[in-house]
């Protein structure tokens, strides 16, 4: 089984995306391995922020062009 460590990089008021990396334990040390191949945004939404998890989906906060939120899941 894989952890998995998610975040949003950017100004999370204005252009902000998620990013996954994995979590790796070390010599006594925590470090997350950035998965560049995975960074999560949406259609039309300039921002993707807050992400987590809700009975096994990924769901991140998005906000449309016109200013609206949303709640944006993943399956």
């Amino acid at each position: 089984m894989m952890d998995f460590f998610y975040w949003s990089v950017k100004d999370s008021a204005k252009d902000s995306v998620t990013c996954r990396g994995k979590l790796i334990y070390e010599n006594g040390k925590l470090n997350v391995e950035k998965d560049p191949c995975c960074i999560i945004g949406a259609s039309k939404s300039t921002i993707c922020t807050h992400p987590d998890s809700w009975e096994g989906k990924f769901r991140d906060t998005l906000r449309a062009s016109d200013g609206e939120f949303f709640i944006g899941e993943m399956k």
